[in-house]
């Protein structure tokens, strides 16, 4: 299993973010993530597509890519609701 980082601009725009980006908010008002548990089929481009749309709760750096999956398939929020 691995971690993918990805960038949240303040916009609202998901990028993957560079592999040695610090977690936490951005000087522009955004914020780099980690989807940690990528399964070693799951590149960025994958992650990044279910993970559109989420925006971590407060203080949040980092989300199980299992949340982000059963976020995707409708049987929660992913923890975005602070659930």
């Amino acid at each position: 299993m691995s971690r993918i980082l990805l960038s949240l601009s303040a916009d609202g725009s998901l990028a993957p973010a560079a592999a040695d980006a610090a977690l936490g908010p951005t000087a522009a008002g955004g914020l780099v993530f980690a989807v940690t548990g990528c399964p070693p089929a799951a590149g960025s481009m994958a992650v990044l597509s279910l993970a559109r749309g989420f925006v971590p709760p407060a203080g949040v750096t980092e989300v199980s890519f299992d949340r982000l999956v059963n976020r995707a398939s409708g049987s929660c929020c992913g923890g975005g609701c602070g659930g």
